[in-house]
């Protein structure tokens, strides 16, 4: 009777304040994110463009709109800061705890409130087991890894999570004033759109008494969004900009026509239900449980589903949407277990099946394998995915690369001089390092490709060193580049600089050569 009462006590207090799990787990997803995360790298070269750009529009006091660091690239003429309010709620962790450190802070403190939020969400909706869930979402690898980089992956993720609150709740003026804000934090602002339609459609074929409200999100968050892109600081340029980001980066991708970025190369399907195994027993579980109890899903259900099978779809054509594939998933999971009943009827469940057990074999054995289960492979998938997580975010560039070379160039390099660079990925290290100089190419191969297509050709011969034909007149005219930037991995091209005399080896490290292009020198 005593264990009873304490453990009702127990649960009606922690009902009763919801600060106490929000507060609780915000701390554990921050200590498990600084964990993960605490080593002198970056996964992703793009956290060097982020930190630049806060670092620009801190000294310059307003947005940037001209972006004359890739001159052979769309951008030089069609520039858009898709990520101008993420930059700007950098300023004040780079400005106390400076570049590095204070990155990696608002990374953590990011990755930590996206997954207070998804608790918070589905507290709100009185799901049992919401915590159990948001522990999935946070030891989940595939998920985790995309929070934990220190790029804007989760700044997306907070919008569209919110976005669907605000949705359940159809409260149309925060969907205005959230999808506004969207346009300006992060190019994937069409997400809160296609959640509205999706959402507000079942809604007009399901609810039909309820037709006013949903007319009304569908408006607030049109509107929002276009008002968004009106007002934009990049009008009209941006709409160039967010054709080639959303539509040809993000949605058809020229994998087969040039090297893209590898998060936007296909994920097998084997490999993904591999990799998240917990993930894949609960997508199975939650499909064949939709089917079966079809007349008792809610609107939030069949929604979570058809935004579950879209990212899904998404992250089959390119890795980097599992970042929504996941989440969505535990939310259809959630969702579709609490509508036909089997979280409610869990702890009966188990309590008949312990006094089957008893009786029967077959209860036997279905009680051994799932104390096995839970007592062996839960933990063993959590573990893994704990120790998959810390190797891939300590992996990657260090934060001093290029550090050496960059102040060589600094000394050597006047305002606006051209760096010829034979990785495009290699730009955002070279923009913090070296922002004095422009660039060939960077950011995402497309932006070049779109600006000239036999530009582009050049460029790839050079650096994959298949041509030295006229190649001081290609860098030194066409190119109009003053000095030639290359790794160790470009030995062809090395070898093709270094038969030409025009082209001075002037500097070289453990990291990079740098051949110095001579203004005066006549080709032949």
């Amino acid at each position: 009777m005593f264990r009873k009462s304490y453990y009702l006590r127990i649960k009606l207090w922690w009902l009763s304040n919801a600060w106490a799990g929000l507060l609780g787990l915000f701390f554990l997803a921050v200590i498990a994110f600084t964990y993960w995360t605490n080593a002198p790298t970056f996964t992703d070269p793009d956290s060097f463009y982020h930190i630049k750009m806060t670092e620009i529009i801190m000294h310059q006091r307003q947005p940037v709109t001209d972006f004359p660091w890739l001159q052979f690239t769309t951008l030089k003429d069609a520039y858009v800061d898709h990520h101008f309010l993420y930059h700007v709620f950098l300023i004040p962790f780079i400005g106390l705890f400076g570049a590095i450190v204070g990155m990696k802070i608002a990374t953590v403190f990011l990755a930590g409130l996206a997954i207070v939020l998804f608790y918070g969400l589905l507290r709100s909706l009185k799901i049992r087991y919401a915590l159990i869930f948001s522990l999935l979402l946070l030891f989940t690898s595939a998920f985790s890894f995309r929070m934990g980089l220190a790029k804007a992956p989760s700044v997306a993720f907070l919008f569209l999570i919110t976005g669907f609150f605000f949705l359940l709740k159809k409260q149309a003026r925060p969907l205005a004033v959230l999808s506004f804000f969207f346009v300006w934090a992060y190019g994937g602002f069409i997400l809160l759109p296609i959640l509205t339609l999706i959402y507000s459609i079942l809604g007009l074929f399901f609810e039909k008494e309820n037709k006013k409200n949903y007319q009304k999100i569908i408006l607030a968050v049109g509107g929002g969004t276009l008002l968004g892109l009106l007002i934009h600081p990049n009008f009209p340029q941006h709409f160039q900009m967010y054709w080639q980001q959303v539509i040809q980066i993000g949605l058809i991708n020229y994998q087969n026509v040039i090297g893209v970025g590898g998060e936007w190369y296909p994920t097998n399907i084997q490999d993904l239900a591999t990799a998240t195994p917990l993930l894949a027993l609960l997508f199975t579980i939650s499909i064949i449980t939709f089917l079966v109890t079809a007349k008792k899903q809610s609107l939030k259900s069949l929604t979570g589903f058809l935004m579950m099978l879209i990212f899904l779809i998404a992250t089959l054509k390119s890795k980097r949407y599992i970042e929504y594939f996941v989440p969505w998933t535990y939310l259809f999971t959630a969702f579709c277990l609490q509508d036909s009943g089997a979280l409610h009827a869990l702890p009966h469940t188990i309590s008949q099946l312990i006094i089957g057990a008893k009786k029967h074999l077959l209860y036997q054995v279905s009680l051994v394998l799932l104390f096995l289960y839970l007592l062996f492979i839960v933990p063993y998938t959590l573990l893994d995915n704990n120790k998959r997580l810390y190797e891939d975010l300590h992996a990657g560039i260090a934060v001093t690369k290029y550090q050496k070379a960059g102040q060589w160039l600094n000394n050597h390099v006047n305002k606006g001089d051209i760096i010829f660079n034979a990785d495009w990925d290699d730009f955002p290290i070279l923009f913090y390092q070296v922002p004095r100089a422009r660039y060939i190419v960077g950011l995402d191969p497309t932006f070049m490709y779109n600006y000239s297509p036999a530009d582009y050709q050049k460029w790839k011969d050079i650096t994959l060193g298949e041509t030295s034909e006229n190649l001081f007149k290609t860098i030194s005219q066409d190119f109009n580049s003053r000095f030639v930037l290359l790794d160790q991995q470009h030995q062809g091209l090395y070898l093709n600089l270094l038969q030409d005399p025009r082209f001075v080896l002037a500097y070289q490290d453990a990291e990079v050569y740098i051949f110095r292009v001579p203004r005066d020198q006549k080709t032949k």
